[in-house]
C-alpha cells in the first residue's frame, strides 16, 4: 500500500486516512471508497470522486493509504 501522492493516474481504493482530516470526510473521500487520480504532476494532485473533481495539496494526499 501507498500514500495517494506516489500514485500515477488510475482508480485506486482507500484502505486509510492518517491524521485527522474532517476535510476529507465532509469530501467523502473515506476507506472504501474508490479515488481516481487524474493529474499528478507538478503543482496539487487533481483527483476524482464520485462526480466530483478535486485538488488536492500533496501533504494531504500523503496521509490518504491506497491499494
Amino acid at each position: 500500500m501507498e500514500n495517494l501522492a506516489d500514485k500515477k493516474p488510475g482508480t485506486y481504493l482507500i484502505k486509510r486516512i492518517i491524521g485527522e482530516y474532517k476535510k476529507l470526510y465532509d469530501l467523502r473521500i473515506v476507506p472504501g471508497t474508490r479515488i481516481t487520480v487524474i493529474s499528478n504532476e507538478k503543482g496539487p494532485i487533481i483527483v476524482k470522486v464520485g462526480n466530483c473533481k478535486i485538488a488536492m495539496g500533496r501533504d494531504i494526499a500523503r496521509s490518504i493509504i491506497v491499494e
